[in-house]
């Protein structure tokens, strides 16, 4: 089935850059970019023969080879992966949510997918802490695990520069089943985490998965690449967004969505 669907995408992406895509884009000379990634089923990850896919690094593959240029990937944590970028060291990142502090030193693409951030706590954690609202959590002894460098809403962060809040807040390393293991140490009592993260640890753990929603509203958002303005132009986001629109326009990016993400 997975042979079908890259054999699919491979036919599409061969009529699509025959029929002119590249054309609009007039590679840049010498292009390369380096892309930050970490483990992070189905967007970024190593299938059973270590091959690097996901839907967001299929997706950067196409943009990139129609823009002519070469494609370094580096495995790297979210929390350095943002150091890296924002100095130059690296050129951008995937699944990055836009926050006014981070346009000061980075440019985004036109939001590419939607994801929704949510509360995961172990089985009967949301009766035993019922919270309807975020400042809910200071009136607890609840701790929340939140992945270092990871950007959850503006409400949140408001919140976070509260002193008697942030007492609640657990940074954390951001590979999924690490922040697991630390629920069940009983190191935090809850982890914010995208929806997806249920599936793929079914998919690793099976009927053992034990693991809660919690109903607090956590953020829905766009997500977008994150390109360094050390060492990448507005003009190139310019062209990587005229790849984009154009891959979706195609068929690629409904062909990724069926392979990936249904």
């Amino acid at each position: 089935m997975r042979c079908k669907s890259v054999l699919r995408l491979l036919m599409l992406s061969g009529s699509l850059f025959a029929g002119g895509l590249a054309a609009a884009n007039t590679p840049a000379e010498n292009c390369s970019m380096t892309m930050g990634w970490e483990q992070w089923k189905p967007f970024q990850y190593r299938d059973d023969e270590s091959t690097l896919t996901g839907f967001d690094i299929e997706l950067v593959r196409a943009i990139l080879n129609d823009l002519g240029c070469q494609l370094n990937f580096k495995e790297i944590n979210w929390a350095r992966g943002i150091v890296e970028t924002r100095s130059g060291k690296m050129d951008m990142l995937p699944h990055a949510d836009y926050a006014d502090d981070r346009a000061e030193w980075a440019y985004f693409s036109e939001p590419y997918r939607d994801v929704s951030q949510v509360l995961y706590v172990k089985p009967g954690g949301s009766d035993m802490y019922p919270f309807k609202k975020p400042a809910d959590i200071m009136r607890s002894d609840f701790r929340m695990g939140v992945g270092r460098g990871v950007f959850i809403g503006d409400r949140f962060a408001e919140l976070m520069t509260d002193a008697e809040f942030s007492k609640h807040i657990v940074y954390i390393p951001t590979d999924e089943m690490q922040q697991y293991k630390m629920l069940h140490a009983g190191r935090i009592d809850g982890y914010v985490r995208a929806a997806t993260a249920m599936k793929s640890l079914q998919e690793l753990l099976g009927e053992e998965l034990r693991l809660e929603l919690h109903p607090l509203p956590i953020l829905t958002s766009r997500q977008h690449f994150l390109f360094s303005k050390q060492s990448v132009n507005q003009d190139f986001v310019d062209r990587f967004n005229v790849s984009l629109n154009k891959i979706i326009e195609s068929g690629i990016y409904a062909d990724l969505e069926s392979q990936f993400l249904q």
